[in-house]
């Protein structure tokens, strides 16, 4: 009985994948497809940083307003 595999992931998807062809592939086949990866995660990583900055940005202008309102409270 052939067990079913689940891919939860594209990630996990491409793994599996490469893992079948790596006996079918040259080695600089397999080269390329993992720059191309790296290549995929470096620009996944640089888009997560600039969504942390966005996210750090719009928490500090939430803070500040809150101070504002705190101090007029006060007064």
């Amino acid at each position: 009985m052939q067990e079913s595999r689940v891919e939860t992931s594209p990630e996990e998807a491409k793994i599996y994948r490469a893992r079948n062809l790596d006996e079918k592939l040259s080695l600089q086949q397999q080269n390329a497809i993992l720059r191309n990866n790296v290549k995929e995660l470096q620009g996944q990583l640089q888009d997560a940083y600039k969504r942390i900055a966005e996210l750090n940005t719009t928490i500090n202008l939430a803070v500040e307003i809150q101070n504002e309102k705190q101090m007029e409270l006060d007064i």
